[in-house]
Order: C-alpha cells, then sequence, then structure tokens
C-alpha cells in the first residue's frame, strides 16, 4: 500500500532547493525536477509492473505545472533586517507566547483547517471559470494510479481543498464543506453552480452602494490626507485627479472586458506527516501507538459504565483511544483569549510571555511538551469521539471527558500506557501541511507562449515598469483585481496579505499596501501578434480580519487576527489607492480629460484643498481614538462583571 506521505516525500525531495533559499516563515518552496521527480516516483513501485512512459509524463507535467509549499515543524523563520542570514527561532517558543491571541504558529490541524478557510473564502470573489480552472486535481492518487496502486488512495472529489491522511484514515474536505461553514461568507455556496451564479452576478456588479460612497469620497477628494500622504508624495505618488463619474465608467469599462479573468491558481492542500520523517518510521510509530490504544481501551472499559461502551465494538473503541491520545499529545491548542482591544490586558499578557520566553530562546532551553486535555474542542475532528460524545447528554459527558482526563494524566505520570504487565508509549508523529498549487507560467491557453514574469512588487519599484506599456490589457485587469479585493473587504471584513516585502517601512510607515506586493505575480504571454497577462494572487493564506463588535465580539479569533481594528484606517485608504492608481493608468488610453479646468479659479482650489486637510484630520483622530476608547470601556466593563461572577460562585 502506498500513502500521500511517500509521495509527497518523493516530490519533495525532487527539488534541489528544498530547505534552501527558497524559504519562508511558515513553508519551504519547492520547485520540482522532472527528472529526479521520475526517478524518485518509480522507486515508490517496489517491484510492480509499471508503465514507465506515462509516469515520466506525469512526473514531467507536475514539475512543469506545479509548485509545491511544505510547512516547517520546528522552526519560525524571521527575515529581519540583521544581515541576509535569516533568525530560527523554535515553533513552540512563538506558539506559547502568540497562540493566547489567535496565532498559533505549530503546523496543527487546526491552523491548516483556518488557513485554507481563508483560501476558499477568496474563491468567490478572485475566482471565475470552470471546475476545473478553479480546483486542482488530487495529485498524489493521480501518482498513485499511475504506479499502479489503484485503490490504494482514493481519488478526492473535484472541489477538494484539503486532503487529511494520518492514523491510516483520509478524508477530503471541499471548497463548499468550507464555504457553508463559513460564518464570514455573505452568501450559500452549497455547490458549482451556486459559485457560479454568485462570481457571475459579482463580476456584473462590483460596485456596492457602499462601496460606491466610499470610492465617491476617495476620488471626488481633491488630495489624500495625512504623514504617510507627504511621505509618499516625496516619493513621487499623486492623488488621481479623476471625478467619481469618470473614475466609475473606467471601472466597469475594464469589467466588461476583463471581467471573465480568474485571479487565483487552483491548489490542493494535504494534511499528513512531516516530510522529514522515515516512512518505515512512521509505519513503525502507527503500530506502536495502536497497541497503546488497545491497552487504553481496556481502561476504559473498566472505568466507564457499561451501558456507554456496549453499543461500541472492540475496534471502534480502540478508535476511540487512538483518537484521545492522539488529541492528548498533538499540537498545543490554546484557549484563544477572547477580544479586549489592543490597550487591554490581553495585550499586557503577551508582553509578559514575550518578556518570558525572550531568555528561554537565547539560552535555548527545552520546555516540557505542552499537553492537550480531552475535551469538546480538542476533539471536534476526532469522529469516533464525537460518535461516542452523541450518545450521552450533557452530565455524561462531563463524567466521560474527567474520567478519560484521568487517564491520560496517568499516562503521562507513567510515561505509557500500562498494560498490566508493561508501559507500551505514545508516540507523537509528527504532522505538517503540503500546498500544491498551479504555477503562473502554467496557466495559458492554447496558442500561448509564455514571455516573462515579475510580480507587482518588482513593477512598481521600477525593475520591470515596462510591463504597463508592453502590455495594454494590464492596468485594466489590476484595476478589477483592486476592486474586487476591496469588494471581498467590504463584504467579509477579511484583508488578503498583500503587504510588501518591507513591512516595517513600506507598511507601518508610509501607509504602501497592494500595489507594491511580492505576491501577485504578473505574466507576459503572447498568441500570435496579440500581447497580454495573467495576473495570480499566489498566496491566499493567513489573512487578517477588521473588528466589527456586532459580530466578533465573543469570537474566538483572538488579537493577532483582529488587530486591524487599529489598522483598518491604513489598509483601507491603501486598497482605495491602489484602486485609484490604476484607475489613472486605465485612463490615459481610453479618456482624455483634466480635473484641473473644472475649477474656476486657483483660490477655489485652495478653499477645497484646506477644508479637505482639516475634515481629514480631524476624523482620522475621532476614529483612532474612538477605537481605542472602546476598548478601554469594554475590557473595563468585561474586568467588572469577570469579578462579579467569581464572587457569585465563591458565595
Amino acid at each position: 500500500m502506498i500513502t500521500d506521505h511517500e509521495i509527497l516525500r518523493a516530490m519533495f525531495f525532487a527539488s534541489d532547493k528544498a530547505g534552501q533559499e527558497l524559504e519562508g516563515a511558515h513553508a519551504t518552496v519547492c520547485m520540482m525536477d522532472a527528472d529526479k521527480l521520475f526517478e524518485n516516483l518509480m522507486s515508490l513501485a517496489r517491484g510492480r509492473q509499471t508503465d514507465q512512459r506515462a509516469v515520466r509524463r506525469l512526473a514531467s507535467y507536475i514539475a512543469d505545472t506545479k509548485v509545491m509549499k511544505v510547512g516547517h515543524v520546528r522552526d519560525f523563520i524571521m527575515k529581519l533586517s540583521l544581515g541576509d542570514r535569516p533568525v530560527h527561532v523554535k515553533r513552540t517558543v512563538m506558539s506559547e507566547v502568540f497562540g493566547p491571541v489567535g496565532f498559533n504558529i505549530l503546523p496543527s490541524l487546526d491552523k491548516a483547517m483556518v488557513d485554507v478557510r481563508d483560501a476558499a473564502r477568496l474563491i468567490p470573489f478572485l475566482g471565475f471559470g470552470d471546475e476545473n480552472t478553479l480546483f486542482a486535481p488530487d495529485v498524489t492518487a493521480q501518482v498513485a494510479d499511475a504506479l499502479g496502486f489503484q485503490g490504494d488512495i482514493a481519488s478526492a472529489p473535484t472541489g477538494a481543498m484539503l486532503v487529511v491522511d494520518r492514523m491510516e484514515r483520509r478524508r477530503a474536505i471541499t471548497a463548499y464543506d468550507f464555504f457553508m461553514a463559513d460564518p464570514y461568507l455573505p452568501v450559500e455556496i452549497k455547490d458549482f453552480s451556486m459559485l457560479q451564479e454568485f462570481q457571475r452576478f459579482l463580476r456584473k456588479n462590483p460596485i456596492s452602494t457602499q462601496m460606491a460612497q466610499k470610492l465617491a469620497d476617495f476620488f471626488d477628494a481633491p488630495i489624500t490626507v495625512g504623514v504617510r500622504d507627504v511621505l509618499r508624495f516625496l516619493n513621487g505618488s499623486r492623488h488621481p485627479h479623476i471625478p467619481w463619474e469618470v473614475a466609475r465608467n473606467i471601472i466597469m469599462d475594464a469589467f466588461e472586458r476583463h471581467g471573465t479573468t480568474n485571479f487565483l491558481p487552483p491548489e490542493i492542500n494535504y494534511y499528513t506527516y512531516w516530510v522529514h520523517l522515515d516512512p518505515d518510521d512512521v509505519k513503525r510509530r502507527l503500530h506502536a501507538n495502536h497497541a497503546a490504544a488497545e491497552a487504553f481501551s481496556r481502561m476504559l472499559l473498566k472505568r466507564l459504565p457499561l451501558e456507554w461502551t456496549m453499543p461500541f465494538t472492540d475496534e471502534q473503541l480502540t478508535r476511540l483511544s487512538l483518537e484521545l491520545l492522539d488529541a492528548h499529545f498533538s499540537y498545543p491548542v490554546y484557549d484563544v483569549e477572547p477580544y479586549a482591544g489592543v490597550l487591554s490586558v490581553t495585550t499586557l499578557k503577551t508582553a509578559l510571555r514575550f518578556a518570558f520566553f525572550l531568555p528561554v530562546h537565547l539560552l535555548n532551553i527545552d520546555l516540557p511538551a505542552r499537553r492537550n486535555p480531552a475535551n469538546e474542542r480538542t476533539l471536534k475532528d476526532a469522529s469516533m469521539a464525537q460518535r461516542f460524545l452523541e450518545g450521552l447528554d450533557e452530565a455524561q459527558r462531563e463524567d466521560f471527558l474527567v474520567t478519560a482526563n484521568q487517564l491520560l494524566w496517568e499516562t503521562d505520570v507513567r510515561g505509557g500506557v500500562w498494560d498490566g504487565h508493561r508501559i507500551l508509549p505514545f508516540q507523537p508523529i509528527e504532522t505538517t501541511f503540503y500546498s500544491i498549487q498551479d504555477k503562473a507560467q502554467a496557466l495559458k491557453d492554447p496558442g500561448d507562449v509564455v514571455l516573462e514574469d515579475t510580480t507587482l512588487e518588482d513593477m512598481v519599484a521600477g525593475k520591470t515598469a515596462d510591463y504597463l506599456e508592453k502590455y495594454p490589457d494590464l492596468p485594466e485587469k489590476l484595476l478589477v483585481f483592486f476592486t474586487l479585493i476591496y469588494r471581498y473587504f467590504l463584504d467579509t471584513d477579511f484583508v488578503p496579505d498583500l503587504r510588501p516585502d518591507k513591512a516595517g517601512m513600506d507598511l507601518f510607515v508610509k501607509g504602501i499596501w497592494g500595489y507594491k506586493s511580492k505576491n501577485l505575480v504578473i505574466t507576459g504571454k503572447q498568441n500570435g501578434s496579440e500581447k497580454r497577462t495573467g495576473v495570480l494572487f499566489i498566496d491566499n493564506k493567513d489573512q487578517f480580519k477588521q473588528f466589527q463588535r456586532t459580530m466578533d465580539r465573543n469570537l474566538p479569533i483572538g488579537l493577532a487576527k483582529y488587530a486591524l481594528r487599529l489598522i483598518g484606517p491604513l489598509i483601507e485608504p491603501a486598497m482605495q489607492r491602489s484602486i485609484g492608481i490604476f484607475t489613472a493608468h486605465a485612463a490615459q488610453d481610453r479618456y482624455k480629460h483634466s480635473r484641473l479646468g473644472s475649477i474656476k479659479s486657483a483660490a477655489a482650489f485652495g478653499v477645497r484643498y484646506i477644508a479637505h486637510v482639516t475634515r481629514s484630520t480631524v476624523d482620522a483622530t475621532l476614529q483612532t481614538t474612538q477605537a481605542v476608547v472602546e476598548d478601554l470601556i469594554e475590557d473595563t466593563r468585561d474586568g467588572i462583571l469577570h469579578i462579579l461572577e467569581s464572587r457569585k460562585h465563591d458565595r
């Protein structure tokens, strides 16, 4: 039998760049070599009669069209301005600091689910086309079939976004599963026809009423105001001198011509054992863990009432025990502190955790592993545990979890599960995510020839600025893209990762976001005499959310995700500025007008500037002050209520 882990490992080690200069903070980016991949795949055939030509064709297809990202397990890699060498920090240490505020850096299944849910949420907004355009095939199932292991890996259904393969169980979660479980998606999408219907509606009606008002305020303002605007002005940035009535026509014309553009490469994600684990070692650990689970199930039978366990077979109780032990020994699951404002006790706790763990990192101290208690949160993805709990009432569930945690505690103390004769250790097996995404250069129609590619950051920096002249469709495609990004933000409150590479200076000082990003790849193509571009957003995970009190007050996302409550005034103007920049570029060829000609006198123009500067300064000050004051009021309220609740229980 062949596994996803073996195939993904063969793909990983077909890249000379694995673990080297293409390392990111969370993942290693792998570009595969076709010949090496063919050799690695053939080594998995294990003497079977295999059509080598078919395997070679598949290896070439994967290497030529796919890029793979593999999540880091042990180190978090920070690129600081301290020379060329990145700083490596243990992911356990980083997660202990930031996990309670909603930023668990360990590659847990829970984190993978959140990241893929964010990626799926973008598909209705940035995606367009048939299912084969929007979704990637199950690559590992294709490889297994080509190697002659038909039936070993059942292919995931079309639309699968995440395949989880661990503890000898494989399951696929589709984009539609994520859509229906996502409280932030503004529409119900159960299947492809509903997805297609929403995408068509959005491309015909990209500007909502709320969006129109905000963009009208932006375009009709004589200038943009603030310290960051002065810095951008000194770097050559200018406010677009285009009235909103004209700008709206330019945007709608761009959608008329390029509204069917797909801005997302199809991808499929896997969650399974770490790439650096030997498959034979994984099998040995699985066998040993199964023996420990059998012993644990016998302990459960002795402690639990007979009527609770009677409906289940020995095999099912062993599975239940395996899930309990796995949840207990897996990556730490943190109780996310409710959002209580940036200036709050939560922020203070984070600062104190940082102060404690900094010397832990500097001195390279190994801390004891954090263990998870068995509860409904840590067991939410455990199918047999959920089935067992469904048969119990609330009081019985509480008794079961108490008993299970007592046995898990005894296991910790003993160093394993006691089977009556010896200690059977349970060995956690490190797991991580694998993301397989189509290369930007591979997405071409029949007859297309790829000429070159760049990123939006390099283009704006001047390295490939000639793209705007060489490819006439590019300004309007970028205008369509940033209009959809802004609509996505207003409809969901989420912000995708379009930050510049030097976030410290460009984002937080200059307020640049969106129009200077390495995550937007532009590919120059030619078909006959026609030149055109492909525009793809390649990093669709790890989004941030604007805090909305009515919906988000008690949801367990945490300060790390809700930080936009105070930096929202930084990001939203940058979205508008991105739309303004490419509206101006699109207007150069198609519209000839002068905004200044409509103003009767220089004096009147000056008065408009002064009034706008004054109003904008007041608005920005009040907005930031309001956010801070509301945070302080609500944090104080929560503190008082907590004290009153504690006293009530003490009586």
